[in-house]
């Protein structure tokens, strides 16, 4: 049986970015070790909504920093005064290597990304940052919210027990 549990969360957000080129909105920090064992993940949830115009917009989520591995990418789209959502899972499958797969969607357009990472399981999936890239208007895109969750496989030990 798998548990899964929120470990961190921010709503309402109504983060607007000040530049027409791609910037960081958002920085998520997780402790270490949470991937401690294969077959353990993250499930990341990221949303927001557009401005009422054609410009392009792109939501993007990365590994460490705006240079980093691109996990997860709604690809610029005019989507006109829409919602757009980001779900991200990354999976443990060694000490080093890790599996990802990401659905974007802006408007009706969906993106979706597979990929695998040669991080340390332990130490190296600790920061992640949420981008957004108006292409016309500074203030075209909004984050309005994100949520990470810990996905494990089995019990987890607690001081009463193994929680199932």
């Amino acid at each position: 049986m798998s548990v899964s549990g929120t470990i961190l969360r921010t709503t309402p957000l109504n983060v607007v970015p000040n530049t027409v080129n791609e910037q960081v909105v958002q920085t998520i920090t997780l402790p270490t070790k949470l991937l401690s064992g294969n077959e353990r993940g993250l499930a990341f949830f990221v949303w927001g909504s557009t401005a009422a115009n054609s410009n392009n917009k792109e939501a993007v989520i990365r590994l460490n920093s705006i240079t980093g591995t691109v996990l997860a990418d709604t690809t610029a789209v005019a989507a006109n005064a829409k919602g757009w959502l980001i779900w991200l899972w990354l999976f443990r499958t060694g000490p080093n290597t890790q599996d990802f797969i990401s659905e974007s969607e802006m408007g009706t357009t969906q993106n979706v990304i597979f990929g695998q990472l040669t991080q340390n399981s332990n130490t190296g999936l600790t920061t992640f940052v949420i981008t957004l890239n108006n292409a016309t208007v500074a203030n075209d895109s909004t984050l309005r919210g994100w949520n990470v969750d810990l996905l494990t496989e089995g019990g987890i030990q607690s001081a009463s027990g193994v929680l199932l």
